[in-house]
């Protein structure tokens, strides 16, 4: 589903993303874990097609993100690390302007973010205004976002940064359940993290490291098989 080979990103001399390879398979979620400044976030930013990479080849679904940007993209649901909120905005109403960004036919949008918010049980809080959110519910609502237009892909950056312990596990629950019919990537310092995913990675310096299933996750991977 998606396919990364020999991705390098340098800013000046210094090298953030150090020939970047892997795979990820359909269906399955994808766990990068690694300290602040290790190239996560440069790494998602390239995944989704938002910056020009130095070297290397991004394939979504085969297709080339920089050869064909606007097809690839449509595949691809984005949370970034640093959620842009327009706080004084309701929850609908910011869903309704994304969904609006992303090309959703205007009379689709209505059932469009109704779905994404039912998917991530925000649907009570659509007139809410953003600012007076939980942390938890501005996290739910970045992934809300990501699932407008129905991407095959979802990449999240930092889904649980600045969660408590409950509230971090709430969310990867979500996660987990979204899942199903997605395929997921999701870069974080959490190592529990782990646990939700089918294959994870850790990222140092720009370079990959550990390649490996959780014992949690192999359960998991095997009672979904049954």
């Amino acid at each position: 589903m998606i396919r990364i080979n020999n991705l390098t990103q340098k800013r000046k001399d210094i090298v953030v993303l150090d020939n970047i390879n892997f795979e990820v398979e359909k269906n399955t979620v994808y766990g990068i874990i690694g300290d602040k400044d290790s190239g996560k976030s440069t790494l998602m930013e390239a995944i989704a097609g938002c910056m020009q990479i130095t070297d290397g080849q991004i394939l979504i679904d085969g297709i080339d993100i920089y050869l064909n940007p606007m097809a690839a993209k449509r595949m691809v649901g984005y949370m970034p690390e640093k959620m842009p909120f327009y706080d004084r905005m309701t929850v609908e109403e910011y869903m309704s302007f994304i969904a609006e960004i992303k090309g959703v036919a205007y009379d689709d949008i209505p059932a469009a973010v109704s779905k994404a918010l039912a998917a991530t049980d925000l649907g009570a809080m659509r007139r809410t205004l953003i600012f007076r959110m939980s942390a938890k519910g501005k996290a739910r609502l970045g992934i809300a976002q990501a699932l407008l237009g129905n991407p095959l892909v979802l990449l999240l950056d930092g889904p649980t940064a600045g969660l408590s312990g409950d509230d971090a596990a709430d969310t990867f629950k979500l996660i987990k359940k979204i899942s199903h019919s997605k395929t997921v990537i999701i870069a974080s310092r959490d190592l529990n993290v782990a646990s939700i995913c089918h294959k994870t990675v850790t990222l140092s310096f720009g370079k990959l490291g550990f390649d490996g299933i959780s014992y949690e996750s192999e359960q998991s991977i095997e009672e979904e098989n049954k």
